[in-house]
């Protein structure tokens, strides 16, 4: 009787040497991630991107967000390669044409500082050219806390008013954190309220309009338009004169108060004109008594 054969080449991961020639095989013994391991992959990278943005507010860079910034620089234009003027020009260039013709006139820019904000309707309003902003927020703040009840429905309870009344109260110029920004739709009908104005926010993303919550139509029926880019900088519009405007936020008919009911006769016609125009399936007729529709 023979003794058994031996097995020359024994089960195992190969030798370096042989996965050099054999580099076309795979011969790797390490199984594949399974869905729960992709899945935890797919979300260390999506909080790895997020860390990144965050430090790049504070004035960081991590290695993901410098590859990112490197992929935006060549689809976008940067605020740092222009001036004022060619950075408003070339985001109103971005813009649908049919709104170019019949809605926007232009845009100017304000300094990119954290406050533009609130810096651009201090423009509006000849305030001083360093310390308006500060007038603006005041205002707002004022607003915020003379009606709690009103907007912690609003912003979802204490956490989401607190939030606000935070990013509302900081009064430094340098190193504006982005919670210290305005921030939408939170602040809209806050801003809208504490200045007794239309407040329309022209992106690319999306086009709203605010309106007071509080109070009724004045003698003096104020639009006050802005341009919100890439979710990090704000810009005065010049709009057309009798241009259509976008529609108002979901959910103002009810929070708002009765007399703040007469805004609605104000702007139903140009938000009709804008549904013609560009198109929005909750707007109807401007003559429907169903108001709800309108906003």
């Amino acid at each position: 009787m023979a003794p058994p054969a031996m097995n020359k080449f024994p089960k195992g991961r190969p030798t370096k040497k042989k996965r050099k020639i054999s580099h076309t095989k795979d011969d790797s013994t390490k199984r594949d991630p399974s869905g729960f391991e992709y899945a935890k992959t797919l979300e260390e990278q999506i909080k790895a991107v997020f860390a990144g943005l965050q430090n790049l507010s504070e004035g960081k860079k991590s290695k993901h967000m410098r590859k990112i910034t490197a992929m935006n620089k060549e689809e976008k234009t940067m605020l740092l390669d222009l001036n004022e003027n060619q950075y408003s020009s070339s985001v109103f260039e971005l813009f649908h044409p049919t709104i170019k013709e019949h809605v926007l006139e232009g845009f100017e820019d304000v300094p990119a500082d954290g406050h533009c904000g609130y810096r651009f309707y201090a423009e509006l309003l000849n305030l001083d050219v360093h310390n308006g902003w500060k007038v603006v927020r005041r205002t707002m703040l004022i607003e915020l806390g003379e009606n709690q009840e009103l907007y912690k429905g609003i912003l979802g309870g204490e956490e989401g008013y607190k939030k606000v009344s935070k990013a509302l109260n900081y009064f430094d110029v340098q190193n504006v954190h982005v919670k210290y920004w305005m921030q939408l739709p939170d602040m809209g009908c806050l801003f809208a309220s504490a200045f007794n104005c239309i407040f329309c926010v022209f992106s690319l993303c999306q086009n709203l309009t605010y309106l007071p919550l509080r109070t009724g139509l004045t003698n003096t029926v104020q639009i006050v338009p802005i341009v919100l880019y890439d979710d990090v900088h704000f810009m005065k519009v010049i709009l057309k004169v009798g241009s259509p405007i976008p529609r108002v936020i979901l959910g103002w008919r009810k929070q708002r108060y009765l007399d703040a009911e007469h805004w609605v006769e104000v702007v139903k016609l140009r938000i009709f004109e804008w549904r013609k125009l560009v198109g929005d399936p909750l707007v109807r007729d401007p003559s429907s008594f169903e108001i709800i529709n309108v906003l």
